[in-house]
Order: C-alpha cells, then sequence, then structure tokens
C-alpha cells in the first residue's frame, strides 16, 4: 500500500533510467490528490493516523488564554461491560497554574453547536432563493483573478517546456555533459510538475466553490437534522465554511459566523424583492 501510494505512475509519469519523465497515457489520479497523499505521509513507511476529533484542529480558542482548545479520546466501560469511546476537549493550556479546569465533552459541544445553528433557519422560500444568489455572487467574485493566475502559470509552463527543449538541443550538441543535463532536466521538471499542480488546483477550485457554498447554506437549513448522521469530513467542511471563529468561554462557546451567514443571525435581515441581482 505504501509502494502503491507513492508511485508517481498514477498521475502520468514513467520511470525510466533513475528518473521521472512525463508519460502519453491518461492519468489514474490528479496530481492535486497525489500531492495532498504525498504531504500528509511523507517518505516514511509507517503511516500515523490522528484521531478525528471533529472540534480540535485549531477550530476553538480559549478566551481566557487565547491559545488552541485540543481534544482527546477516551475509553471507558460501561456498566453493562460495553467498551465505549468518548471525545473531550480543552484548552492546551490547561494543565497551567491559574487557568480554568474547563473540559467539554462531544455531546456538549454539539448541543451548544445546534443550538447556535437553531438561529440560521429561514423559513421562506424566496428568502433562500435570494441567500443562494448572495453566495453564489460572492463565490464568483474572484473569478477574474482566478483567470489572469491561469494565464501566467500558462506562460511559465510554456517558458519550462521551452528550456526543456534548449537543454536537449544542448546536450544532442555535446556543449553539456551527461550529469549536467540530467541535474538541470530534474530540475525543470520538477518546476514543470508544480505548475501542473497549482493549474490542476486553481481549476477544480474555480469550477467547486460555488457549488460547495450553496450545499453548505442548503445544509445549514436542515443541520440538526442531519449533524449527527454527518461524518468527520462533512462536519469539518461545514464547519470551516459557515464559522469563521469558535471560543471556549469558561463553559458556553461562543460562535462568530462568517459572511454572508451572519445575515441569517442579524434580526434585521429581511431580503428584499428584486434584490437577486446583489
Amino acid at each position: 500500500m505504501h509502494r502503491i501510494l507513492h508511485n508517481r505512475i498514477y498521475i502520468g509519469d514513467v520511470h525510466y533510467q533513475g528518473d521521472w519523465y512525463p508519460g502519453k497515457f491518461e492519468p489514474l489520479i490528479d496530481r492535486s490528490t497525489f500531492q495532498q497523499v504525498q504531504d500528509k505521509f511523507g517518505t516514511d513507511f509507517k503511516v500515523y493516523h490522528n484521531p478525528q476529533l471533529t472540534s480540535a484542529g485549531g477550530l476553538i480558542t480559549c478566551a481566557y488564554c487565547g491559545h488552541v482548545v485540543t481534544g482527546e479520546k477516551k475509553s471507558k466501560t460501561s456498566p453493562d461491560g460495553t467498551p465505549r469511546e468518548y471525545s473531550y476537549y480543552r484548552c492546551s493550556r490547561y494543565a497551567h497554574a491559574g487557568h480554568p479546569r474547563v473540559r467539554l465533552n462531544e455531546t456538549q459541544i454539539d448541543q451548544q453547536l445546534l443550538e447556535f445553528c437553531a438561529g440560521f433557519r429561514i423559513g421562506d422560500a424566496e428568502a433562500c432563493q435570494w441567500f443562494v444568489e448572495v453566495i453564489k455572487a460572492k463565490a464568483h467574485a474572484g473569478q477574474d483573478q482566478n483567470r489572469e493566475h491561469q494565464r501566467e502559470l500558462q506562460r511559465q509552463r510554456e517558458q519550462v517546456n521551452a528550456k526543456l527543449q534548449t537543454l536537449l538541443d544542448l546536450r544532442m550538441d555535446g556543449e553539456i555533459t551527461a550529469d549536467e543535463y540530467a541535474t538541470k532536466r530534474r530540475e525543470l521538471y520538477e518546476r514543470q510538475s508544480a505548475i501542473a499542480l497549482q493549474l490542476q488546483t486553481s481549476d477544480h477550485d474555480g469550477r467547486e466553490l460555488a457549488d460547495l457554498a450553496i450545499k453548505a447554506f442548503e445544509l445549514s437549513q436542515s443541520v440538526g437534522e442531519r449533524w449527527v448522521t454527518a461524518d468527520y469530513q462533512a462536519k469539518r467542511t461545514i464547519l470551516g465554511i459557515m464559522l469563521k471563529t469558535v471560543r471556549l468561554n469558561s463553559e458556553n462557546l461562543e460562535f462568530t459566523p462568517r459572511k454572508p451567514f451572519d445575515l441569517l443571525r442579524d434580526e434585521k435581515f429581511v431580503p428584499l424583492s428584486g434584490a437577486m441581482g446583489i
């Protein structure tokens, strides 16, 4: 499994005489996914998995000291002898002298979160449609900048391709040694791969940003019903899109929603008829 996850053949590369070259066949895996795997696993054979704690990972900060709230899983045996796993959250400086000894479990956090998210509900269908249009407008606001960034990446890729061709010509003419050629070729090829990765990521983000935001809004309208059955990744995505900050203040969580979700918490929020163009 380790060899498979690090095999560049799946992204369309071919291994020949100790080096990797771009192949002519269709890749099975996009470079963005492959790079995420490399960033996650590194080059060590052993792979360690951190516990999937929904509210950890920098999501919550401590109102008392400003440090991040971390989580831990504990196994306990119920009275009937069944082993059960529980998640607890506390400030990373919980054990320091004078720091409040506050610790919340997953159920307590979920309860406060669902109470907060209940305020996102919009009962009017026209208001919901207006809000979807606002999300679309915000999601596409950076579209021009994204296209300009892609044009710049294309220009850089053409330059690298031209340099590779020049390098090959120099080698064929005998103006550089085999070692010099191999070293420079490897450098240029790595640059070529990095540009390809940026292009794939940029294109991917541009195509899915609006859909992701709309789905998050739609989910916010039924988060109470769907939260319990959502998996770890879905919950993290929802929270990352909807919430700007979360602070643990004593035993209470203080939520700050991102724009435009903050409008849903505004008691003065009244969608105007014909405001679809906002």
